[in-house]
């Protein structure tokens, strides 16, 4: 074999271990960036744990907790108690609200009824882009709709569904 042969199978070589040296970097890199998140998820369920069951308290830890993962100004946490939906929490753009209680008629239950009546999660990315996909029409009319919104009934100690939130990310 002549000279140049070597060089082309050495440059090869070199081109597949400079390859997969770069793979190997960015995996870490991705990996590093989940344990972080990870990190993150692990304290805040920690600090969820040792709080006393006070719901106006864990309601604001919860707040706290998430704002180290998502934009916070706009968001919302509450109960579901019967045919009623129960703000434990209400910021919208910064500003808190007083807290405040919907009745979620059978006629027009609302996305948060929805919620209730399904028991599914529901994941929306961007409320303005994605209304007219929703299973069901938020019952408010804002013009800054939450960016984001997760929507978790759970089953209570009471029996009926459980908490709800749901957050805006600018």
């Amino acid at each position: 074999m002549n000279p140049t042969g070597y060089v082309i199978i050495l440059f090869l070589a070199l081109a597949g271990l400079t390859a997969l040296l770069v793979r190997g970097w960015q995996s870490r890199r991705a990996l590093v960036r989940r344990l972080n998140e990870l990190s993150k998820l692990e304290a805040i369920g920690r600090a969820l744990s040792a709080a006393p069951l006070d719901l106006a308290h864990l309601a604001e830890l919860v707040c706290a907790q998430a704002g180290q993962l998502v934009n916070t100004d706009t968001i919302q946490l509450g109960l579901f108690e019967g045919d009623r939906y129960r703000l434990l929490l209400w910021i919208v753009a910064g500003q808190r609200r007083p807290p405040a209680e919907f009745r979620l008629t059978p006629d027009n239950l609302g996305i948060m009824g929805w919620l209730r009546e399904q028991r599914l999660s529901l994941l929306v990315h961007d409320f303005e882009r994605e209304t007219p996909l929703l299973p069901a029409q938020p019952r408010y009319n804002s013009p800054n709709p939450p960016h984001l919104g997760r929507g978790d009934p759970r089953n209570d100690v009471h029996g009926g569904a459980g908490t709800c939130g749901r957050a805006r990310v600018v």
